[in-house]
């Protein structure tokens, strides 16, 4: 039985287009342990990042794809660092694991456990070409939560990551209705 995560947000007054995808995430009930850590995760910035933003406003006719280059390549040697520090680090211990079944602008869909409506839970999970991201989320529905705290850096990430799964899709579809148009 599939389940429509567009209706149950929309039955919470929530009007966001849902991606599926499939991001393993780990999770608990929200304590001050959580909180901590998540703290930690917001404190993890690099003047680096910001510098190369703030030359690429101020210098508007500086080389712009320079710019998002070395951006990338930032970028993934931030994935790769962190990467590292994940193996030497140790994160606090979550009780439960799932598969995010869906995600939402500020909506995550949890596939097969059960939380409990009314709740404060903490969810880390890293998506595809980022680091980990710790959020701070309440259940609204036994298989969905709403964020209530995500690190702006995060917010940035996340929120590409459902802008591109959504550009895909439409370009499946496009594709699949081309294809179905020719014969094919």
């Amino acid at each position: 039985m599939r389940i429509d995560y567009n209706q149950i947000c929309k039955d919470e007054g929530i009007y966001t287009r849902i991606i599926n995808c499939c991001v393993g995430v780990e999770y608990d009930e929200f304590s001050q342990a959580c909180e901590e850590e998540f703290v930690q995760f917001g404190m993890k910035t690099d003047g680096f990042e910001y510098w190369l933003e703030n030359q690429s406003h101020r210098n508007k006719d500086s080389d712009e794809m320079l710019i998002s280059l070395l951006m990338q390549i930032y970028h993934k040697l931030e994935n790769i660092e962190d990467f590292i520090k994940q193996k030497q680090n140790s994160y606090v211990s979550l009780k439960y694991r799932d598969d995010i079944a869906a995600l939402g602008h500020s909506i995550i869909c949890i596939k097969n456990s059960v939380l409990e409506v009314g709740k404060k839970y903490y969810m880390r999970f890293t998506l595809p070409n980022s680091s980990v991201i710790g959020v701070i989320a309440q259940a609204f529905n036994e298989k969905v939560v709403k964020i209530t705290q995500m690190h702006s850096k995060d917010i940035k990430i996340f929120d590409m990551y459902i802008a591109n799964k959504e550009i895909e899709n439409l370009r499946m579809e496009k594709s699949k209705k081309e294809g179905q148009e020719h014969g094919i």
